[in-house]
């Protein structure tokens, strides 16, 4: 697994822009991920942590109906789970859950 920083250039590779933990204040431009780090997944061995993966939630939000997201973000990424669609102000949004 990669960085965050790792991460973000492969959403920039799916959609022309990407915004991690954006605030109220920034005007976002569609279609766009906005991702957020949510969660470590630990596994533990005689009381240590050997391995820790953080978990992003991910949100692809266009103008357009795009459920070939879907297919492209499971294809792409291995530990990928797509949690729930939504429309909110006239935008469709795509929740994911990713290990990375």
């Amino acid at each position: 697994m990669g960085t965050r920083l790792d991460l973000h250039k492969e959403l920039l590779e799916m959609a022309p822009k990407a915004y991690y933990q954006p605030p109220a204040t920034v005007r976002m431009e569609y279609p766009c991920f906005r991702y957020a780090f949510s969660d470590i997944s630990e596994k533990h061995a005689d009381n240590l942590s050997y391995n820790r993966t953080k978990k992003y939630s991910i949100t692809y939000i266009s103008r357009e109906h795009s459920e070939w997201i879907v297919d492209q973000m499971k294809e792409r990424f291995k530990y990928c789970r797509f949690d729930r669609p939504y429309t909110a102000d006239n935008l469709y949004h795509y929740v994911f859950e990713l290990y990375y």
